[in-house]
């Protein structure tokens, strides 16, 4: 049961009314002030405003966990068939890449049952499926690599020096256009 919603983290200390009701050049002076508050609280770097998530005040009913997991099935081809999305592989939701993934899936096998309809081929034809399938876990591979990688590097909690370390990288990664840019063509899988 959530209490209330989310909050900007650096409310106003004046109410509106009240704001209201101070002379123009005040109210010029509170607004300043408040939009460098907002700063303050979102990190001169990180330049956008920070939510607190919503407080939990009661939890009905049992809680449930499962366990992080990355999966590849080690075939996602047979005579004829052929696995795509949570069929051929799994990953745990850490960067919300499962769906791109499947969908990269869907996108590859596609082109190779054309590329089998177009040459005159049957569109179950082995040699198409095998491509699907090399290329495709190729792709996914490299990106449960990643996955992994930043589930192993947010899983610090006691190494502060490292913890230091993904505190600047993360804050590279959000300040340097081009390389936010590349990282969220990969993600998407545009690139």
């Amino acid at each position: 049961v959530l209490q209330h919603g989310p909050q900007r983290a650096a409310p106003s200390l004046l109410s509106e009314e009240f704001k209201q009701s101070l002379p123009q050049f005040l109210q010029n002076i509170n607004y300043g002030s408040e939009r460098f508050m907002e700063s303050v609280h979102a990190g001169l770097v990180l330049n956008q405003t920070f939510s607190l998530p919503p407080k939990v005040s009661n939890v009905i009913g049992r809680v449930f966990s499962f366990d992080l997991q990355c999966m590849q099935a080690r075939r996602y081809v047979q005579s004829r068939v052929a696995l795509i999305g949570d069929a051929a592989h799994a990953i745990h939701p850490l960067a919300g890449q499962g769906l791109n993934l499947g969908l990269g899936d869907v996108q590859n096998l596609v082109r190779q049952l054309v590329e089998s309809h177009t040459s005159g081929m049957d569109v179950g034809n082995a040699m198409h499926l095998q491509r699907y399938q090399s290329e495709r876990q190729k792709e996914v591979s490299v990106s449960m690599a990643g996955i992994h990688a930043l589930h192993s590097v947010f899983s610090l909690e006691r190494a502060v020096p490292l913890i230091h370390a993904r505190s600047l990288g993360m804050n590279l990664i959000n300040n340097v256009a081009p390389v936010r840019s590349k990282l969220a063509a990969i993600a998407t899988g545009s690139s």
